[in-house]
């Protein structure tokens, strides 16, 4: 079972807790970076926030770039990742490129009451697949606010299906940060995917955000 210890804005921790406090005898420890990607206002902030603290806010500022470190125990696996809570569409094409380069991988959101904010995310997945084909985990998720002013779905599942099919997406999920439906499967889904195909270790850059 996946059970996350949150340490919030890691650019702003205080916590003397470290991965090697952590780590049973004989367990193997790993980083993995995750960047959460999407048009502004679809829920990135929410969804990340729901998982990381079981918390849900409906009135976060507008992000510029915040990062979320949780540490998990998985079978004998002490896994530490680094989720990256983006702007949206209005970074700069040299940001945008550095967290595509440099993630383990991605999410990508969508709100399903939002047209607009599903072809953004379309954009967004077109981008990974061009700099990161096959070598990296790509999760597309649907946000339902469904207590918002307009309740109606306007993204078709055959759209969904269609874009899942041309961007070759390991997963789609519907979730939903007000509910608490689904908020940690797109996540335990990638480091499940990066325990079994670990991303090379010579790799050391940092992605913006990470101190």
């Amino acid at each position: 079972m996946f059970k996350p210890k949150p340490h919030r804005a890691l650019k702003n921790q205080s916590s003397s807790t470290s991965v090697s406090d952590l780590t049973p005898f004989n367990a193997t420890s790993h980083l993995f970076r995750i960047c959460v990607l999407g048009a502004r206002s679809c829920g990135k902030t929410c969804l990340i926030e729901r998982f990381v603290d079981g918390l849900y806010n409906t009135e976060t500022e507008p992000t510029i770039e915040d990062t979320y470190e949780v540490i998990t125990k998985m079978g004998n696996e002490m896994v530490t990742t680094h989720i990256l809570d983006t702007a949206g569409e209005e970074l700069s094409s040299g940001m945008y490129s550095s967290y595509i380069k440099k993630a383990d991988g991605f999410v990508v959101c969508y709100k399903v009451q939002d047209h607009q904010s599903f072809t953004v995310a379309c954009k967004m997945m077109a981008e990974i697949r061009r700099l990161r084909y096959e070598d990296v985990p790509l999760i597309l998720v649907g946000n339902d606010f469904s207590g918002s002013d307009n309740p109606t779905v306007v993204v078709t599942k055959q759209e969904v299906n269609d874009q899942c099919n041309l961007h070759q997406i390991q997963q789609r999920y519907s979730i939903s940060a007000e509910n608490h439906t689904n908020v940690s499967a797109p996540f335990v889904l990638i480091a499940q995917l990066l325990l079994k195909n670990p991303p090379p270790k010579k790799r050391k850059d940092k992605i913006p955000g990470e101190e």
